[in-house]
């Protein structure tokens, strides 16, 4: 499959996030490297700002069901509150909780809509943002063993078939990217800094040469070009970091979600889980400035809403499943099949700061 099946690109990054990544991208110095801490170590958080966050959107008379993905507890956020509600000519109409059609069950807010008459739909989280680092010992409490099922969807490496999985391990084993015997937590921070020296932000859509490779072969052909040309944006820089995890025995998580701040846009980061310390964020995009590697791993920077779980959603729609690769705002399935992603409009208000 490609890595972003029948999502609409603006879903995986938008302008002003663009612009936000721009100028640490832009840089050009050598990184220092700094070690990880010594074995045990854990993921520190400080709290930070508590944020009201609302995603708005304003639509047409319409018929079907909307879908907004519940936002997790993450090591950099804590979810207060969430709710999904619309706004109609006949008065309010509240979410009820659903799950999607996976095998996983991700949880979902869902509102049925009959309306003849334009309405807004409004979804309302408020998250208290964690600022991490790593730190030396052991975790305070016990870390939480990942289920079977959760091991599962986080050691998928996604690929089409044994044709794709042969050739990206090929380019893993050319790069010297295969684990072997080495500790999870010193391949995870190897891969990062390879991925810094061998990697640019680019966002490709609109360049000849991806567009031929992409029309030559829809399935692979974007990650084709991305291996040769060493580029990509963030879902891409994220998914390549997360499937030499999964492929390597480290389960591993895409997570999409929005900025909260004035740099508001989507963007996609990894978590990677260790059985001694649990979820360790990772910031692959941002760590090609050529910083210090440790300055991106065990810790995402700035306020961020991650907005679900994962990546990869099965929608239960009125006409049957839908299948979306990020879900991260909201979906509408009407009732005749048709589906739309509107961006909508994200508001964000400090609360409290820490």
């Amino acid at each position: 499959m490609t890595s972003t099946p029948t999502t609409p690109r603006w879903l995986h990054l938008t302008l002003l996030a663009a612009l936000f990544l721009a100028p640490l991208l832009a840089r050009a110095q050598t990184a220092t490297d700094l070690p990880l801490p010594a074995r045990p170590f854990h993921v520190e958080g400080e709290d930070g700002a508590r944020w009201d966050v609302r995603m708005t959107v304003h639509h047409a008379p319409f018929h079907g069901l909307v879908f907004y993905a519940v936002p997790p507890n993450d090591p950099c956020q804590t979810i207060n509150s969430v709710e999904l509600y619309a706004e109609t000519a006949k008065g309010r109409i509240d979410a009820v909780r659903v799950a999607d059609a996976s095998p996983y069950k991700k949880p979902l807010l869902q509102l049925s809509i009959d309306a003849a008459a334009a309405f807004t739909v409004v979804a309302h989280v408020e998250v208290q943002i964690h600022h991490t680092k790593l730190a030396a010992g052991p975790p305070a409490a016990k870390v939480k063993p990942l289920l079977p099922l959760g091991r599962k969807e986080y050691l998928d490496d996604e690929w089409p078939d044994e044709k794709a999985r042969a050739w990206f391990t090929q380019w893993m084993k050319t790069h010297s990217l295969m684990r072997g015997d080495e500790d999870h937590a010193a391949f995870a921070f190897r891969v990062l800094k390879f991925m810094q020296q061998h990697f640019r932000y680019v966002i490709p859509d609109k360049l000849p040469d991806f567009i031929a490779a992409v029309k030559s072969d829809p399935a692979m052909g974007d990650w084709h070009y991305t291996l040769r040309t060493g580029t990509g944006e963030c879902y891409r820089i994220s998914d390549t970091y997360c499937r030499i995890m999964r492929m390597n025995g480290v389960p591993a998580r895409l997570v999409s979600g929005n900025y909260v701040n004035e740099q508001d846009g989507h963007h996609l980061r990894s978590l990677i889980y260790l059985a001694d310390a649990g979820w360790i964020p990772v910031e692959a995009t941002a760590s090609l400035d050529k910083q210090p590697a440790l300055n991106y791993f065990g810790t995402w920077g700035g306020p961020f809403l991650a907005g679900n779980r994962s990546v990869n959603f099965s929608l239960p729609g009125p006409q049957g499943p839908m299948y979306i690769g990020t879900l991260d705002r909201l979906a509408f399935g009407s009732a005749s099949g048709t589906w739309d992603f509107p961006p909508g409009e994200i508001t964000a208000t400090i609360l409290s700061k820490r």
